[in-house]
C-alpha cells in the first residue's frame, strides 16, 4: 500500500515536471514562430522593394526605347 502511494507520488511529480517542460517548449516554439514571422515579413518587404525597382527599370527601359525609336525616325 505504501509502495502504491510512493508510485502515485512519483507519477504525479513526473507529470507536473513534464508540464513545466511543455510550457518551456511552448515558449521556445512561440519565440521560434515569431522569429520566422519576422524573417518572412523582412523577405516580403525585400521582394516588394525589388519588384518596385524592377518595375521602375522596366518603365525607364520602355521610355528609352521610345526615345531611341523617335531618334531613328528623325
Amino acid at each position: 500500500m505504501i509502495q502504491d502511494g510512493d508510485n502515485n507520488r512519483t507519477k504525479f511529480i513526473d507529470v507536473v515536471s513534464g508540464s513545466c517542460n511543455y510550457e518551456q517548449k511552448c515558449k521556445e516554439y512561440q519565440k521560434s514562430y515569431e522569429e520566422l514571422l519576422k524573417s518572412l515579413k523582412d523577405h516580403q518587404d525585400s521582394a516588394q522593394q525589388t519588384g518596385t525597382e524592377l518595375h521602375r527599370l522596366s518603365i525607364a527601359h520602355g521610355k528609352r526605347k521610345d526615345i531611341e525609336d523617335d531618334l531613328q525616325k528623325l
